[in-house]
């Protein structure tokens, strides 16, 4: 696991989009199965399914990550004016992996099971932004309106059966990580 000490804590989008981009492969083979799969939608190559993800996982990704760590800056702000700061608190922590995943607080002795799991966290948002992105990008391809339901239904399916690979993978790195803790 990634051994930081920096105590301005871990900006996840340098761990992250890595990741993102060693599985992009795998996720590029997933949806292209599931767009040959589906007969009741539009015709989607496997062309188009690399230049989605490719924008999803380069452009949208890091937008993402940029709007999480604004926000995250804001929550941080109002906590220290409601006068809380890091503690050894367990719910400290979870508060850490969950609404402070896009930028980690620097807990080096905890940092092993943090990382992936804000991995896993960061998941959420960012199946919503590739939901948004690539069916963005599919609808300019295939030269229809964004709010084609076809194209709308298989995008979704298609980042439904890849991110159920993500979060696999992301359990396993976590189940790792635990047992070398």
């Amino acid at each position: 696991m990634v051994h930081l000490t920096a105590n301005a804590g871990v900006p996840m989008l340098i761990i992250q989009l890595p990741a993102l981009a060693v599985t992009l492969p795998i996720v590029i083979a997933i949806e292209s199965f599931v767009a040959r799969r589906d007969s009741g939608g539009p015709e989607i190559s496997s062309e188009a399914v690399t230049i989605a993800n490719l924008f999803s996982t380069f452009l949208g990704f890091p937008i993402l990550w940029v709007g999480l760590v604004a926000l995250q800056v804001l929550q941080d702000v109002a906590l220290e004016a409601a006068g809380m700061s890091l503690s050894s608190e367990p719910w400290i922590w979870v508060h850490a992996v969950t609404l402070q995943a896009a930028w980690l607080w620097p807990w080096e002795e905890h940092l092993h099971w943090m990382i992936p799991t804000a991995m896993l966290v960061l998941l959420v948002p960012a199946f919503f932004a590739s939901v948004f992105v690539e069916r963005l990008v599919h609808c300019r391809l295939l030269r229809v309106e964004f709010r084609d339901a076809k194209v709308a239904r298989l995008v979704w399916r298609m980042n439904l059966a890849s991110y159920v690979f993500l979060v696999l993978a992301g359990m396993a790195l976590l189940g790792w990580a635990i047992s070398k803790g």
